[in-house]
């Protein structure tokens, strides 16, 4: 896209294969921008260069966007705004904008920041201020069903300043990676079927994984290989 600050701007994305959009959050105008896939891609990038996106509205200073599959929402979380965004992505894509609500539909969670959905459980879980996590109901808030939005959704306590968050489907474990306060960071390590959105019962045995140099600042998992990956940052 050929906005100059665009790149300066931009923290996180999400991949919609079947409606060709890859949306990108842009802070600087509290927005996401929507990128036609089927349109710029690997095989045809000259038309990158001449591309339009269209922009949805979010709140402000969008940190992170996560697709849910099952239920076609698209979940962003809004730091300044204190709440997530709860858009239909049937409507709203690169092809088809008459959904795209302005402003969209949201949940109220304090200082939001990195997210993940978990379909199995039917939670989304999302970093919120120093050192909790909400565990909002996908199932009750969702495109299709909006009742279960209007109140804020229950918390745990993990690490500190939590920065990522990442699902091993297979092994039913949420890990979320926390900066720290220190020169070091942890990884929580939540059983997701007994920590989730409808039963909380689990979230105090959680496991802590150390991080042994530098503050965790994004974090991905490879089920073929059972292999965590932590990002970290070393500069001061």
């Amino acid at each position: 896209w050929p906005d100059p600050n665009f790149g300066e701007h931009d923290l996180s994305l999400a991949l919609d294969q079947p409606l060709h959009s890859v949306y990108v959050s842009y802070q600087m105008d509290a927005a996401l921008v929507v990128v036609d896939t089927s349109v710029c891609n690997a095989a045809h990038l000259a038309a990158c260069a001449t591309l339009d996106p269209s922009t949805i509205h979010t709140g402000a200073d969008p940190e992170a966007v996560r697709l849910d599959p099952s239920t076609q929402t698209l979940y962003t979380a809004n730091e300044i705004d204190n709440d997530i965004s709860v858009i239909d992505v049937s409507k709203c894509n690169a092809e088809n904008t008459s959904g795209c609500r302005h402003p969209a539909p949201t949940t109220p969670i304090s200082e939001p920041g990195a997210l993940a959905t978990d379909s199995a459980v039917h939670t989304a879980y999302i970093t919120s201020g120093t050192d909790s996590v909400a565990l909002l109901n996908t199932q009750t808030c969702n495109a299709y069903q909006l009742a279960g939005c209007a109140q804020a959704p229950p918390q745990f306590t993990a690490g500190q300043y939590g920065t990522g968050v990442a699902i091993d489907h297979a092994t039913h474990t949420v890990y979320v990676a926390n900066a720290g306060a220190g020169s070091t960071g942890t990884v929580s390590v939540i059983d997701d079927r007994t920590c989730n959105a409808t039963d909380q019962a689990g979230c105090v045995d959680q496991q802590t994984l150390q991080v042994p140099a530098g503050n965790p600042d994004g974090i991905a998992i490879n089920p073929l290989t059972d292999t965590i990956y932590v990002a970290t940052n070393t500069a001061s």
